[in-house]
């Protein structure tokens, strides 16, 4: 067992978010054909009710999955697919990191989500491979071969190497999307 790498965190979270995404849409337009039924609308105010399901969903879907299943198991499908879990540092033989950890550490990630990438770039630097919301709630990501995560014991897992190309990599992906983030706020697109 080790601590995660970068490339292994990534898939699991594009697996989770794909995941997320469809069940978000399959609940947006299972409201909108209730609310449809319920009161014909123009199509300005389909669009508008559309939109709105589909961000309140996804929401709702993405706080439901990610607290319920890192707060009871310590992994989500992605996950468990690449052979991560999520564990506390402070109580290493605990199934899952407690449902109010979880929900402050997908709060915290989120709003790190808004500068731009940064809480990559800590992890690329970070010898553990861990985010910023790990290092504040006390949590890592590990990774087991075997799947089988015996108990934790953060003082026997060896240090993820360093790794100058991920770190460019991230600083670029990085600069590009506040970049983006200026460009969308500003109104250039």
């Amino acid at each position: 067992m080790k601590y995660a790498g970068f490339w292994r965190r990534l898939i699991a979270i594009s697996i989770d978010e794909f995941l997320v995404g469809l069940a978000g849409y399959a609940l947006a337009s299972a409201v909108v054909v209730v609310a449809l039924y319920v009161s014909p609308v123009t199509q300005a105010k389909y669009d508008s009710v559309y939109n709105y399901s589909v961000i309140f969903a996804n929401i709702l879907v993405g706080l439901l999955y990610f607290v319920l299943m890192e707060g009871k198991a310590g992994e989500t499908v992605g996950k468990k697919l690449m052979k991560l879990k999520l564990v506390r540092i402070d109580q290493p033989n605990r199934d899952g990191i407690g449902i109010d950890r979880a929900a402050f550490r997908l709060i915290a990630a989120s709003f790190l989500q808004l500068f731009a990438g940064v809480n990559y770039v800590v992890m690329l630097l970070s010898p553990e491979r861990r985010t910023l919301q790990d290092a504040l709630f006390k949590t890592a990501v590990v990774f087991d071969p075997a799947g089988k995560f015996p108990a934790f014991d953060p003082e026997k897992l060896p240090a993820a190497p360093r790794r100058r190309t991920l770190f460019v990599v991230a600083l670029i992906i990085s600069f590009l999307s506040a970049v983006g983030q200026i460009i969308y706020v500003a109104g250039l697109i």
